[in-house]
């Protein structure tokens, strides 16, 4: 269930990269779901709200991977791998059993809490019950959900006996988020392994209730560029600086996870992070982090001055690198960084327009890209 998917073939008449898509529009399809439910099963004038049943969770312990942390300190759970009889086991309070409204059905949704790079399933089963379906949470990102449709009766069942979810392929585990761990570990209910059923209620301020809390928090770089950004454009500014403190503390150290769920502290991972900061300008403006980027910036120049990663010039660097040059330029009056800024979007357009198209991807030494999607002009 990614976003999107780079075909490794070049093609005319591909779809725009991330690069040139609405940061608002991403922002939405990580309610998407939710939204589409309500319009399929209510009428047109009726507007609705989520409901969520938060799972009790247990699993076997299982040690995490090497060099991998969980988001903002969040507990974890897992799925054992294939070839094990062991299971994740979901239950829910009575009480809430017997006041759920499944008239519609429901969803049963799990959040992916560390980043994943290989194939994998999971089965989830009614506990000593028939299978509800299968996550298959292939390459899976941090802070991704999956769900199953239910219908009332696989609901019902769900709550009143549990799920088990068992993996069926993949030697590495599924780490899932908990949301039912004590304190400030738990993982708030919309990323929590949770029923979701549609009630009566004002959807669109669900939609943007939603958006504006750590529900739909994203890992440091360009997805929680696209949340941030759109939330700053909507006057939500409490929310951007409760977000942007999962990353930076008040002394401007930056301590995250990268998109790899690899621990990263005091530095910039690379050019997709630095997108971040235009908010940390805006929201932070006497922050030291702000010091840390412009480094970052001046140490991933190459000999014409693009700041890159490694030999690959992106598109995506439009809005990561040169969008946030020049929104610091702008609230810190300083020009210099107004000209740097131009001068990305410049280098871009000069490496990534190759034989009548615009190419996604610049490899240091070629004419044109390797072929990650190319856009006739």
């Amino acid at each position: 269930m990614r976003l999107f998917t780079l075909n490794p073939k070049p093609f005319r008449r591909q779809r725009p990269s991330l690069a040139v898509i609405a940061p608002w529009s991403l922002a939405f399809l990580v309610l998407a779901p939710a939204v589409s439910v309500a319009a399929e099963t209510e009428t047109a004038s009726l507007d609705v709200s989520p409901q969520r049943y938060v799972a009790e969770a247990s699993a076997p312990a299982v040690d995490l991977p090497e060099g991998q942390r969980p988001p903002a300190g969040w507990r974890v759970l897992a799925i054992p791998g294939e070839g094990t009889d062991a299971a994740l086991e979901l239950r829910w309070e009575e009480q809430e059993a017997g006041a759920a409204d499944l008239e519609n059905g429901a969803l049963l949704r799990i959040t992916i809490g560390l980043d994943q790079r290989e194939p994998a399933r999971a089965t989830a089963r009614v506990i000593g019950g028939k299978i509800l379906g299968e996550f298959d949470t292939r390459y899976a990102s941090t802070h991704q959900p999956f769900e199953l449709a239910l219908t009332p009766a696989q609901a019902r069942a769900a709550l009143e006996h549990g799920v088990a979810l068992q993996q069926t392929e993949g030697a590495a585990p599924i780490f899932i988020l908990d949301g039912r761990a004590d304190g400030p570990v738990a993982a708030p209910p919309a990323q929590a392994p949770h029923l979701l059923t549609v009630q009566a209620g004002d959807r669109t301020a669900a939609l943007r209730s939603g958006l504006a809390s750590l529900d739909t928090l994203q890992p440091f770089g360009w997805m929680e560029q696209c949340l941030i950004d759109g939330l700053g454009d909507l006057g939500e500014d409490a929310a951007v600086r409760e977000r942007l403190a999962m990353y930076v503390d008040e002394a401007g150290v930056l301590d995250y996870e990268d998109p790899r769920s690899r621990p990263v502290s005091s530095r910039v991972y690379g050019i997709e992070g630095s997108g971040m900061f235009a908010r940390v300008a805006t929201h932070m403006p006497g922050s030291p982090a702000l010091d840390t980027v412009k480094a970052f910036w001046t140490d991933r120049r190459d000999d014409e001055g693009c700041v890159i990663d490694g030999t690959i010039t992106s598109a995506e660097g439009c809005y990561t690198v040169a969008y946030p040059m020049a929104v610091l330029a702008r609230e810190q009056e300083a020009p210099e960084w107004a000209d740097e800024a131009i001068r990305q979007l410049r280098l871009r357009r000069d490496r990534l327009v190759h034989d009548g198209a615009l190419w996604l991807r610049h490899q240091a030494g070629e004419p044109s890209g390797p072929g990650a999607g190319a856009i006739e002009i």
